[in-house]
């Protein structure tokens, strides 16, 4: 099976969140699937970055973001209704693109990342996709609020209630859903929100695990540090935390690191912290470090440098709000903190006590190894990308138990599967695609194994009668279509079915469906 996955940012180097989270799911599902990928990128892309996805992907497609373009959309942000993190990223030229590689490819699921890649599948209804929210970005937003500067406030109050409603909106674009966490899905403001699935982030615990090594420092914070929610914890570390502490720990040594430090995170540096930039093995910078403290006061989603910390045996302590999605026992597996005593108290007992660092540490490393495994999370992955097999296969048990019981059954709908070559238009162009693969037709055929009928052809053997179109390309007019909805009957309704038909005419009706009725005469006697 061919599966697009389209992501908004390119992903490797791994030195953000939903770039990990992809390039993980890239790694295990090229074990079951063709993966194509396109990716939107405002970064330079080099040679070793493609090499490492070229492993794992048939093909990969970067969509550039100019400099200049990056401007134009922020100024659309006014102009329309949509929000930033969704304008920044479409454009026109793209989407001609995707539509061009999706032609040619014909994958059977795409996989879209984050909502600000969700748009581009506004009119691919025809192909089953997948949206990974991965976080509900609307509520990051919403938490960045409060500490903002006074002329932020209007603009992240605008862009928290665009958020909101795109992200209802865009569940309308997709079959299926994923989230990270229970807690993003519940901040999903959809009727429907339930039905997302939740996905988690995993851990490599053979790449981060323990090593012997010498502890420079104290306590260590590890992050994107240009990324508001770590900026505003380090802040928090330097200007309250290590103020309190130094009092009784006059040799205090802190380690502040991760990729691109903004201006404000740089002139954090002192006597007792030291800023650095993304190291080539990150694992240094966690392993320096006694603890490992991250007390997230905004942000949402999955903390993943929590997830790397306790998989390598440092015992952590982070905030109620990270927690939430972790789901750590607080005082087992992790510690968690509230407020400024808490941390201070906390992080006092544990420089203190080495025993109990030891003891955490691999808590937090059990808790990772059973709870974090992405073999499980990609497993369920799988599932929703193959679910029309599955399904098919699931219906085709059901059906043969409910005609055990009763041989008058109808079974009619939307199956996106044609048959026979009779109902394509172009066999040729169709030829082992979607709606029209041979494992399809395969499922479809094993419902007339348990005689079921296709009525259609019971009365009408001519060829190019469909009943769905593309909405692109003057399909319909052109009567490029495939038959892909139908009406099975079994053998006691074949014998009393007169006409069948498809309603072609309501095709052409203003704002139509894609899809024409069908229909069966039955004859039934009084």
């Amino acid at each position: 099976m061919k599966l697009l996955i389209i992501t908004s940012r390119f992903p490797y180097p791994i030195n953000k969140g939903d770039k990990l989270r992809a390039y993980y799911q890239i790694k295990e599902l090229s074990k079951q699937f063709e993966i194509h990928l396109i990716s939107i990128s405002d970064q330079k892309i080099y040679n070793e970055d493609y090499r490492e996805l070229e492993f794992y992907c048939k093909t990969i497609k970067v969509l550039y973001l100019p400099v200049w373009k990056r401007g134009l959309y922020l100024l659309r942000t006014f102009l329309n209704n949509k929000p930033f993190q969704v304008n920044y990223f479409y454009s026109n030229s793209f989407q001609k693109t995707i539509n061009s590689i999706i032609e040619k490819i014909t994958p059977d699921h795409i996989y879209c990342q984050l909502i600000r890649t969700a748009l581009y599948m506004k009119d691919q209804h025809h192909i089953p996709s997948t949206l990974d929210y991965m976080d509900a970005l609307s509520k990051g937003i919403e938490r960045r609020i409060s500490i903002s500067k006074w002329i932020m406030k209007p603009i992240l109050k605008m862009e928290y209630n665009r958020l909101q409603q795109f992200e209802n909106l865009a569940f309308e674009f997709f079959k299926h859903h994923t989230i990270i966490s229970s807690s993003d899905r519940d901040d999903i403001m959809h009727e429907n929100n339930k039905q997302i699935k939740v996905i988690q982030n995993g851990i490599d615990t053979f790449y981060y695990k323990s090593k012997t090594t010498e502890k420079t420092y104290d306590i260590v914070f590890i992050g994107n540090l240009n990324y508001v929610p770590n900026i505003n914890a380090a802040t928090y570390i330097a200007k309250q935390v290590v103020p309190s502490l130094k009092k009784s720990k006059s040799n205090l040594k802190v380690l502040i690191a991760g990729s691109n430090p903004s201006t404000k995170v740089q002139k954090l540096q002192n006597d007792y912290i030291t800023i650095k930039g993304w190291y080539d093995d990150i694992r240094e910078a966690y392993c320096s470090g006694k603890v490992f403290f991250a007390p997230m006061q905004i942000g949402t989603g999955l903390q993943n440098k929590l997830l790397e910390a306790m998989s390598m045996g440092i015992p952590c302590i982070t905030s109620s709000l990270a927690n939430k999605s972790l789901k750590a026992e607080n005082g087992k597996n992790i510690y968690v903190g509230d407020s400024l005593a808490d941390y201070v108290e906390i992080i006092t007992s544990l420089l203190d006590d080495e025993s109990m660092r030891q003891t955490m540490g691999n808590e937090g490393r059990k808790f990772v190894e059973k709870n974090y495994n992405w073999n499980v999370f990609n497993d369920q992955l799988v599932e929703l990308f193959k679910y029309k097999l599955l399904f098919l296969q699931k219906l085709t048990g059901y059906v043969k138990e409910l005609l055990k019981e009763n041989d008058l059954l109808c079974m009619m709908g939307d199956f996106n599967i044609a048959p026979t070559d009779l109902d394509v238009f172009d066999p040729d162009l169709w030829r082992e695609k979607i709606l029209c693969s041979s494992i399809e037709r395969k499922r479809f055929s094993e419902f007339e194994a348990l005689f079921l009928a296709d009525s259609f052809r019971l009365k009408n053997k001519k060829p190019n009668q469909y009943s769905w179109w593309d909405y692109r390309q003057g399909s319909f007019r052109k009567n490029e279509g495939l038959r892909i909805d139908h009406i099975l009957l079994s053998k006691p309704l074949v014998r009393i079915c007169s006409d069948v038909g498809i309603s072609t005419d309501v095709r052409k009706h203003e704002k139509p469906s894609d899809h024409a009725p069908v229909w069966v005469n039955l004859n039934f006697k009084n």
